[in-house]
């Protein structure tokens, strides 16, 4: 995947160790793809704009293939927790 198709946010957490989280297909059509290195996904949850929770789940891994086929167009928010805290991203659903 290339990187003008991607968000990607680094955390530093010391000079020795780093974590960054991916989010590949922005604006995201029918899969949203997570993607990590340094760090171990726990599990997401995607709210809308007006916060209401639509989708929950457990990852387990660096990797994780979300199917949005069923969200309505629009803005939302995904919240990524792994083993080294929390982010939350946004994205754009076509």
């Amino acid at each position: 995947k290339s990187f003008s198709n991607a968000i990607e946010w680094t955390l530093n957490v010391s000079k020795e160790h780093h974590s960054t989280l991916v989010i590949y297909l922005i604006p995201a059509y029918n899969i949203l793809n997570l993607k990590t290195e340094g760090e171990y996904l726990l599990q997401f949850e995607i709210t809308n704009i007006t916060g209401q929770k639509v989708m929950t789940s457990p990852i387990h891994g660096q990797k994780q293939n979300i199917d949005i086929t069923h969200l309505s167009s629009g803005a939302y928010l995904i919240k990524v927790e792994s083993n080294k805290g929390i982010k939350v991203l946004p994205f754009f659903k076509e």
